[in-house]
Order: C-alpha cells, then sequence, then structure tokens
C-alpha cells in the first residue's frame, strides 16, 4: 500500500474507532449478520481445528472470537495496521498473539496453515487491484495449506461511494495463475465473494 493511502487508511478508521467504539460499524460492516455469516464462509476453508492460524488485517479481531468459540484449540495470531484497533485487541484479549504494522512490508515473515483475510480490500484507494493481487500473492507464500479471503462483488447492486468492488472472475484468474486448486463462492450474498486457494 502506498504510503499515503496507509496513512489514509490509518486515520479514516481510527477517526471510527473514536466514534463507535469497538463496534461493527467501526469496521464498515452492514449488520453483525452479515459479519458472522462471512466468517462462517471463510472457515469453510478446511479443516482448521487445531490449526495455526494468521488473521491479515484483523480488525478487533473478531474473528478469534468466532474461531476459538468452534474451536479453543485453533492458534490463533493476527497482524493490523490501525494502531488504535490494536490497542483495543491488547486490552480486551491480552492472550491474542497481535503485531501492529503492514503485513506487506518485508519485515513481516512467517509461515501458517491458514491464512485468512475478511473485509481488508472494502476500502478503495489508488491502486486497490494492485494491492489487492500483492495482498493475495503474499497470504499464499505464507501459508502451508490454505488462504481464504473475502470481497465485495462487482455484482453488487448497491454501492456506496468509497468502496472496492473486485471482478470475481478476474481474481479468480489471477488466484489461477498462483494455484490450480482455487475455489469461488459467490452464494452466500449477493454482493459479495470468498475465495479459498489450496497448495493441493
Amino acid at each position: 500500500m502506498k504510503r499515503e493511502d496507509r496513512t489514509a487508511v490509518i486515520d479514516h478508521f481510527e477517526k471510527l474507532m473514536a466514534e463507535h467504539g469497538a463496534s461493527f460499524k467501526t469496521l464498515g460492516f452492514g449488520r453483525p449478520e452479515s459479519q458472522l455469516r462471512r466468517f462462517e464462509v471463510l472457515a469453510e476453508v478446511g479443516d482448521i481445528r487445531g490449526a495455526d492460524i494468521l488473521d491479515v488485517y484483523c480488525g478487533l479481531a473478531d474473528f478469534y472470537d468466532f474461531l476459538k468459540a468452534g474451536d479453543p484449540g485453533v492458534r490463533y495470531h493476527a497482524i493490523e495496521v490501525v494502531p488504535a484497533f490494536v490497542r483495543h485487541i491488547r486490552k480486551a484479549r491480552p492472550e491474542v498473539s497481535v503485531e501492529v504494522g503492514d503485513f506487506l512490508e518485508e519485515s513481516f515473515d512467517g509461515e501458517w496453515d491458514y491464512v485468512f483475510a475478511s473485509g481488508i480490500f472494502r476500502r478503495a484507494v489508488s491502486d486497490s487491484w494492485e494491492l489487492m493481487q500483492k495482498s493475495i500473492s503474499k497470504m499464499f507464500r505464507t501459508c502451508r495449506v490454505a488462504v481464504a479471503f473475502n470481497s465485495l462483488s462487482a455484482y453488487a447492486d448497491k454501492r456506496e461511494e468509497g468502496e472496492f468492488f473486485a471482478s470475481p472472475e478476474r481474481t479468480f484468474a489471477f488466484c489461477k495463475s498462483l494455484t490450480p486448486y482455487v475455489t469461488l463462492r459467490h452464494d452466500y450474498m449477493p454482493h459479495d465473494f470468498t475465495i479459498y486457494m489450496y497448495r493441493k
């Protein structure tokens, strides 16, 4: 992400955090039910019981609560670029392994069984498609088993200014250039899609 975009994103979410606190509104979800449905679909990528998991740009780490409710043995790690979010996570969930920083920076490295990203492409930036490609590529490089991520869909009939709506077909084709094992899901919300990418 370009420096000016990163600064704008951080400022945007810091202001929302100050206004709404730890709320789904801060993250831009229309309602809690849509956030939960996205989590359910992401978790259907495979057998994640006891898995080592990375949550990329984790927001308020709500995915942690969802995962732990289903499997207390899952090993959750997270990275988030918005300092206010990380401060909240460390206070509300001190047991969570979370790092403040940019996932795409070279200094951030490691390997996890599953790498997840929910809602990270929603806010439009100057190079949204390029940023999406870079993020997907690094997520796949850092996974041992699979990647699962979602995005707003170009097929959405309702749009808000400042949002990025990706082409499911174009995104699928890019993912297929990285691995032959790709699943595209556009069956759970009309304005949203999820992709699974597998090592084998």
